[in-house]
């Protein structure tokens, strides 16, 4: 239906006025948000820029004053690109969003520690601060400034944080707010050319101890804490591959360095294992070598079932970790002057750390070597191990009878022989404890 005449000018009317209410309903959502901010931070100084990415020595469009007294004031709903900047003694720096503090009606701000960070003569210094709690670099804030010999930086006691140093011509440099902190003054390494590698470890049961760098620089860098940062690289194409306690390593990720620039390499926890192994102090006195083998489903095409992974002869206080095993089954062996000094199968899964015991079995055999119902004297008893290793000996005394403690439980091969008697080898199984074997 149409409507026209007088009619229409009612309808009309009746439409204007209420587009009228709703604009100023509109109007009537903003409000204003009032934040006060905490007594410590006494020295902040805070501004509202119009510029989305704030740049230090920016004309604030608002300045709202000093002093833990103060109370800040927004319009809000803000402008996407008003950003609150927030800066002092004992205040870590802060660039955020005014729309996010109209939301939380709140300003995020953390106690911090001054540092005075000394620098190799005048240069223009751009500092950010930064949180590495996920998996990825937040800019927390920023600031640029012509640095004569030193500088204040307020740094926050807070895991996950760092700092980042930038200067022109030169390689960034990350350094995490713990090692800054801890002396109150930090001297700024002198400037290398080149770009910045900084690798960031999720937090997990199994690390690894170093990283295993190749590309146009070529070297093994050691963990510190949850992170490594590698300043001064020759820009090109790299490879990282962590290397866990005991030599194994894990997977490799490529990246690239540009020059001035930091590439951030974020790993997550790999599916890896870890083995602590002990051995007795018996077996570690003459122990020549620890060897751990990987079980395999099938046999190799060298005819083995097992796959020897780690060796090592470091042999100092009887225990060994070796990390960044894959899920599996594996078997620990104790190498010593005699042969075995005991062995011990285990299993792993993901990120799980097992505790492996390497004590030697208590096998002890005894027994009486007759002939014809007469005691064999001075005759010698021999315990092989198929294949070799373990070996144990014993002689008959006046009775025939003889004992022996073996190295480790199995299977070996017995054989008697004196000066006229010399039977074949028996194979016999012997299990821990005490046996009698005639």
């Amino acid at each position: 239906m149409i409507v026209t005449g007088p009619l229409f000018s009612v309808v009309l009317a009746l439409a204007l006025l209420w587009g009228n209410k709703e604009a100023s309903s509109a109007v009537s959502r903003t409000e204003m948000v009032t934040v006060t901010l905490p007594d410590w931070a006494s020295a902040a100084v805070c501004t509202v820029s119009g510029d989305a990415q704030p740049r230090g020595g920016l004309v604030a469009i608002e300045p709202l004053g000093r002093g833990h007294t103060q109370t800040l004031s927004f319009t809000c709903p803000a402008p996407a690109d008003r950003i609150l900047s927030c800066a002092g003694s004992g205040v870590e720096p802060i660039d955020v969003s005014v729309s996010d503090v109209c939301r939380s009606r709140r300003v995020p701000l953390n106690a911090a520690v001054d540092v005075a960070v000394s620098v190799a003569g005048p240069m223009t210094l751009t500092i950010e601060w930064l949180d590495m709690t996920n998996d990825g670099a937040r800019r927390l804030a920023w600031r640029s400034a012509v640095v004569e010999r030193s500088v204040s930086v307020p740094v926050a006691s807070i895991a996950d944080r760092f700092v980042r140093f930038s200067r022109p011509g030169a390689s960034p440099l990350t350094v995490s707010t713990a090692a800054l902190s801890g002396a109150g003054r930090w001297t700024m390494p002198d400037p290398q050319a080149g770009g910045e590698l900084f690798v960031r470890v999720a937090s997990a049961a199994i690390l690894p101890d170093a990283f295993r760098l190749t590309g146009p620089w070529s070297g093994e860098i050691s963990r510190t804490g949850g992170s490594v940062a590698v300043p001064g690289l020759l820009p090109g194409v790299y490879a990282v591959r962590p290397v866990y306690q005991g030599g194994l390593e894990g997977q490799t990720r490529a990246f690239t360095i540009d020059a001035e620039r930091s590439t951030f390499v974020f790993l997550a926890p790999e599916p890896v294992a870890q083995a602590s192994i002990k051995a007795d102090a018996a077996s570690c006195a003459d122990a020549t070598a620890l060897k751990l083998n990987r079980l395999r489903a099938t046999v190799g095409s060298d005819g083995s079932t097992v796959q020897e992974i780690v060796r090592t002869t470091e042999v100092t206080d009887c225990r060994w970790t070796v990390a960044g095993l894959p899920k599996g089954e594996y078997e620990a062996l104790l190498e010593t002057v005699s042969g075995s000094g005991g062995r011990q199968a285990f299993a792993v899964e993901p990120q799980q750390i097992v505790q492996v015991s390497l004590e030697r079995p208590s096998v002890s055999v005894s027994g009486r070597v007759t002939y014809n119902d007469q005691p064999v004297t001075d005759a010698t008893v021999d315990f092989m191990r198929p294949g070799g290793g373990d070996h144990a000996q014993a002689t008959t005394d006046s009775a025939g009878a003889y004992a022996v403690t073996l190295s480790s439980a199995g299977d070996y091969y017995v054989a008697m022989h004196d000066e006229t008697l010399m039977p074949q080898p028996k194979r016999v199984t012997f299990k821990k404890g005490a046996q009698t074997l005639d």
